[in-house]
Parts: structure tokens; C-alpha cells; sequence
């Protein structure tokens, strides 16, 4: 059962960014990807043509032209609002009239801007868009744009039109949103800032309106999806871990930071390789995120990760270098820093080879991985195959500048080796592991998949250990068991006599006997003790005899023990004398 209320345009919208080209038109391609993206990351609506779409800077052509291209790219997928943030309410009218025709689902009206009209001017402002478009209608409060907040008895008054169904709310205000939901229970109110997001569904939201939902849309999907299961514990962990991201977008104006981070002008340039060095100590708690940015914005970007620290997050620099067809780099120590980072750009500056790609003429060869990194000057690319037979060819392809470049391998001539079967699971497991995180395989199918390569080729993962299995032979089941006595080590120099005593008579068993084994004959004592010791083994234990000499100490400590009664009797003696001289002299004193 859902724990939110109805939601009119679904729980997980996105404020589209609008792509511009190099001359300041919109590029209706590079948003048409980025809609279909969002389609495919969990999205239930868009929004275009709003604020993070720079609606005040496009024209009413180009919000038309814009809007259509995405309807029908993906109106079936997704609902569609148009934003019609105006401060003329004529030219709102307008706005809501290329909604309307140009297929959206609803229309986003804000509070006038900069001219700041009465709370009656707004209300007749935001009904006559409303009138215009003949659409489902979500206010926009948001007074840290426009300088004019909706009231509260302006929203509930609004909430009375029977076109005005939802409020997008981006004032901050949970006391007021409270009362809002109080006085208003029918409107549906969606969080407009990604760092309320939890605390607003808490209070009655019944989705977003995001803005991070370009980068971290499944994620985002799950925040909502958790809360709506009544999973609180899980919705507030990934809040936790999307707050610095949401925190980061806006520590300048939206969209500048979204649109940089997405952002490739010559992606078309195919000749030219993209390098994104990308400088962290590791401190990210948002992972996911990030290995869906770089794998659904890639490109021809190359991402080469540089770690700083003593134990940088190597799991995140290691896949995210992987994702981004790059490399990792660990920098530990300052005086490391000038010498790799050198190193790391003097790479950069003369890939040798690049777009890899290797094909084997055999059918049934199993490669990995499937997506080759580019090869650069002193560091190798390997490349993992398991075949039925060693025959046929292995092509490599690839780009030297703008030349193409290939090279064939006979398999024949291969040279044999062990331990490449391990590589190729190793390989493979990693490989597993990337499709789990990109959600390409599930969760279940990626693990079922590294358990079965681990297992075969006894490989220790976070599914499998090494056990350690005790193979020390153990005395049999129902033989005796047998007792002897162990050796005494005595260093080299030691004297059995003086350390133990005197033996004033060999007892009558041998068996008895104390075995002596000195350090500077230790290979001739081992031989005879070992002989002494299977003797013994074989006889019934002997229970000591009554009377049985002992070693006596080393040390004369009778004599020190006796001297220590002594001096306390002398001491107690001249304690009691001098306390009788003391007695008198006290007694005169009264």
C-alpha cells in the first residue's frame, strides 16, 4: 500500500536543462538524449522550458519548437509540463497557449517577477495562464528567483480552480508547506529543492521536482520508492548520500553546474579524444551516481582518476577509471606528487593508440573486457580471451591521430603459460561486477555469476574465502594414549647439575629418567631422544613412586628465608624497646 498521497503528474520529475550549441541556439538533439535518459533513469515527467531550462533567455519560437521535439520524442513515455514563468500576464496567456498546442501535459506558473503585484494580482495572474492553457496547472514558489513568495492563503485560494492541482515547492519553508498541506489537503505538493527532498515527503509531498535528477536519477527514484514502502531507515541513507551532490549543484546558480558536468560542444569530433582528469581523496558518498554519469555521458570523454592520500577510495578509482576507458593514479605522499603527475600528463599529452577494438576470427571466444581502454606510452593493455582452440586470428584495431591502425595475431603462435585461466575469471568477475553497477545484470544474476567463476577457478571475492582445511595426521580412533616426558632445552654452556641438582641415584625405572639435551649437540641429542622416546612409547605409563627424589633450587633460598625472619624479629625487638624510652617522656609532658 503507498504510504504518499496521489501524485497528478508522478513522483519523479526533473527540471530539464535546454543544450545550447556553440552560436546560442538550442541544440533539440542533445536535449532530446538528455530526455530520453531521463526516461530510461527512472523519471515519471520533465519539466521544459523552466528555470533550469533557461526559459528567460530563449524565445516563444524556440520554447514551441523545443517543447514539440521532446512531446514527441518521449510523450509516451514521460509527462511533459511546460514552464510559463512570465512577469507580463499577457505574455503568460501566450506561454500557456503554446502548452496547449504544442502537446504538454500541464504548465508551471510562477509568481510575477521583479514587478512584485499585490497577492490579488498573482492570483488573477496565475487564472488567467490557467484559462489559457487549459492544462493541469502546478504553481512554482520559489521567492529566491521571482522576490515574491505565494502566502499561504493565496495557495489555498489558487487550490480552488479546478486546473490548479499541484504546488512546486522551492521556499524552504516546512512550517509553511505544514500549513499549506493543512488548509489544502487536495493540492499536491512536490519538493523544488533536492536537498529537502525527504524532509518534504515526511510532511506530505508526494514527489519531486528535481534538478539532480539528471546525474542521480535512480537514485532518486529509489529515495522516493523507499519513503512511498514505508522504508524510512533506507529513504534517509540515500538522502544522506545525496545531499553533498544537491549541496555541489547549487553552490552556484542552476543549471551552470549540471550543464558543465554534461556538457561535450564537439561530441561529433570522433578524431578527438576528451581527457577529464578527475582529482579526489576519495571522499565520495555518492558512487552510484557518479558510475552512471560517466557511463551514460561518456562519449568520447576519457576519465582518468587521480587519488590523494594514503588510502584513497581505491573501488571508486578503480571502476570509475574503468567506466571512463581511463586510468587510475594513487599519489600517497607529497614528495610523490610532481613525479606522478608529471608522469600522468606527459601520458595524456601522446595516447599512442585509441578507440581500441579486438575481434577474433573464431566464433565463441569469450573477451574481456569487451570495452578496451586507449593505450598510452609505457603502460599495456591487456586483454583476456577464453577460446575452444588455440587457431585462427586475433585482429586489434585502432586510431593513431586520425590514421586507423590494425594488427593481426596468429593464435598459433602463441606462447604457452599458467595461471592465465585466473586472469580471465578475475577479468570476468570485474566485468560482473561493472554490469551490477551500471544495472545492465541484476543483482542476483551478477552474483550467481561470480560465485560460479570464483568456485571453479578458487578465487577468493565478496562472495567467496579461502578455508583452511587441517590435514595433520591425529592418533586413530580406540588406540592408547601414550605420555613421555619432554626434553629440557638447556642454552649452550648451561650445566644440568647446577640448574636441577645433583641426581643422587638413578631411579629404578629408567623411564624416569630426566633426558638432558644441550644446544651444542643438539643433532646428536635429537637423535637419541627420538630413540628414548619411541622406548617409552611403547610401555604402559609407571605411576611415580613414593619418596621420588626432586630436583632441589639453584639458589640458597632457605638460608635467605631464614635471615629474613631473623631481621624482623630484631626489628620488632627494637621497636618495642624504643616505644617504653618514648612512653615516660609523654606522660611528663601532661
Amino acid at each position: 500500500m503507498s504510504a504518499l498521497p496521489p501524485a497528478p503528474f508522478g513522483r519523479v520529475l526533473t527540471a530539464l536543462v535546454t543544450p545550447m550549441r556553440a552560436d546560442k541556439s538550442v541544440d533539440l538533439q542533445a536535449a532530446i538524449r538528455v530526455a530520453r535518459h531521463l526516461a530510461d533513469h527512472g523519471h515519471d515527467g520533465i519539466v521544459v522550458s523552466g528555470t533550469t531550462g533557461e526559459a528567460s533567455t530563449t524565445t516563444d519560437e524556440e520554447k514551441a519548437v523545443l517543447l514539440r521535439s521532446i512531446v514527441d520524442a518521449v510523450g509516451d513515455r514521460l509527462t511533459v509540463i511546460a514552464g510559463a514563468g512570465t512577469n507580463d500576464t499577457e505574455h503568460g496567456r501566450t506561454l500557456g497557449a503554446i502548452a496547449r498546442e504544442n502537446g504538454a501535459h500541464g504548465v508551471l506558473a510562477t509568481t510575477p517577477y521583479y514587478s512584485k503585484p499585490s497577492q490579488a494580482g498573482v492570483i488573477a495572474h496565475i487564472n488567467a495562464i490557467a484559462e489559457a492553457a487549459g492544462l493541469p496547472v502546478m504553481l512554482y514558489d520559489i521567492p529566491g528567483r521571482t522576490g515574491l513568495a505565494l502566502r499561504t492563503e493565496t495557495i489555498v485560494e489558487l487550490a480552488g480552480h479546478e486546473l490548479v492541482v499541484a504546488l512546486k515547492d522551492a521556499k524552504g519553508d516546512l512550517v509553511a508547506t505544514t500549513d499549506v498541506r493543512r488548509r489544502a489537503p487536495d493540492l499536491a505538493v512536490y519538493s523544488g529543492s533536492d536537498e529537502l527532498n525527504l524532509p518534504l515527503l515526511s510532511i506530505g509531498a508526494v514527489g519531486v521536482v528535481s534538478v539532480l535528477g539528471h546525474l542521480a536519477g535512480l537514485e532518486i527514484r529509489a529515495l522516493v520508492d523507499a519513503f512511498d514502502g514505508g522504508d524510512i531507515a533506507t529513504a534517509a541513507a540515500l538522502h544522506a548520500r545525496l545531499l553533498p551532490a544537491a549541496l555541489g549543484l547549487f553552490r552556484f546558480a542552476s543549471p551552470a553546474p549540471v550543464k558543465a558536468a554534461l556538457a561535450d560542444r564537439n561530441s561529433k569530433d570522433s578524431n578527438m579524444v576528451r581527457q577529464v582528469v578527475f582529482l579526489t581523496d576519495g571522499e565520495i558518498g555518492n558512487e552510484q551516481q557518479l558510475f552512471d554519469v560517466i557511463s551514460a555521458m561518456r562519449g568520447r570523454s576519457r576519465i582518468f582518476m587521480v587519488g590523494i592520500g594514503s588510502a584513497p577510495n581505491s573501488f571508486l578509482m578503480t571502476r570509475a577509471a574503468e567506466l571512463g576507458r581511463g586510468t587510475f593514479t594513487h599519489i600517497g605522499a607529497v614528495e610523490q606528487v610532481e613525479e606522478r603527475m608529471r608522469t600522468l600528463f606527459d601520458k595524456l599529452e601522446s595516447p599512442a593508440v585509441t578507440n581500441l577494438s579486438a575481434s577474433f576470427s573464431v566464433a565463441g571466444a569469450d573477451v574481456t573486457p569487451i570495452v578496451l581502454p586507449d593505450l598510452y606510452r609505457g603502460e599495456p593493455v591487456a586483454l583476456t580471451a577464453r577460446v575452444g582452440a588455440l587457431a585462427g586470428t586475433l585482429e586489434i584495431k585502432g586510431m593513431i591521430g586520425d590514421r586507423p591502425w590494425v594488427v593481426t595475431l596468429p593464435l598459433e603462435n602463441a606462447a604457452q603459460g599458467s595461471g592465465l585461466s585466473k586472469l580471465w575469471a578475475r577479468r570476468k568477475i570485474a566485468d560482473a561486477e561493472v554490469a551490477r553497477t551500471l544495472r545492465t545484470s541484476t543483482a542476483e544474476e551478477a552474483d550467481k555469476r561470480i560465485l560460479a567463476l570464483a568456485l571453479d577457478h578458487h578465487l577468493v571475492t565478496r562472495l567467496t574465502s579461502l578455508v583452511a582445511v587441517d590435514k595433520t595426521p591425529s592418533r586413530p580412533q580406540g588406540a592408547r594414549l601414550t605420555q613421555a616426558e619432554i626434553p629440557l632445552n638447556l642454552p649452550a654452556g648451561w650445566e644440568f647439575d647446577k640448574v636441577f641438582g645433583p641426581q643422587r641415584g638413578a631411579p629404578s625405572d629408567p623411564a624416569l629418567t630426566p633426558i638432558e639435551r644441550r644446544a651444542e649437540a643438539e643433532k646428536a641429542q635429537r637423535v637419541a631422544y627420538a630413540a628414548v622416546a619411541q622406548s617409552r612409547a611403547a610401555q604402559p605409563p609407571v605411576p611415580a613412586q613414593p619418596g621420588a627424589t626432586l630436583p632441589k633450587g639453584a639458589t640458597d633460598a632457605e638460608i635467605r628465608i631464614y635471615l629474613g625472619i631473623l631481621l624482623c624479629l630484631v626489628s620488632l625487638f627494637l621497636l618495642v624497646i624504643r616505644r617504653r624510652h618514648l612512653m615516660p617522656a609523654v606522660r611528663h609532658g601532661r
